[in-house]
């Protein structure tokens, strides 16, 4: 993000889209660095609708989801091999998962 120091020694930036909860900030004025511990926290996702709450048993129906605070993968952390941002469907996640962007996001149910 960009930064900006005014006369009042007050450092402006722009947080960049992410996930994650009490997370550290740190930066670096006049070549001395300092961390503010649990500084900044993310908006929790927030679903409005999906385009489809019933399937076939077979799967293979495309799903839209609407919303706000997703997080495109781009942006996504890996964490022990898995993306910390993802989605689940009765408590498997769904690798089919396509973030459109930060409203919306789309799958395709798999058979069961």
């Amino acid at each position: 993000g960009e930064s900006v120091l005014t006369p009042l020694q007050v450092l402006f930036c722009v947080i960049p889209p992410g996930v994650g909860a009490n997370l550290d900030l740190s930066f670096t004025m006049s070549g001395q660095a300092h961390t503010l511990e649990a500084a900044i926290s993310y908006a929790l996702p927030i679903v409005y609708n999906i385009s489809q709450s019933v399937s076939p048993v077979d799967g293979n129906m495309n799903v839209t989801i609407i919303g706000r605070n997703f997080v495109p993968v781009e942006h996504n952390i890996i964490s022990g091999g898995l993306f910390y941002s993802n989605m689940t469907l009765n408590n498997n996640i769904i690798t089919s998962l396509f973030w459109i962007n930060s409203t919306t996001a789309s799958f395709i149910i798999p058979p069961g």
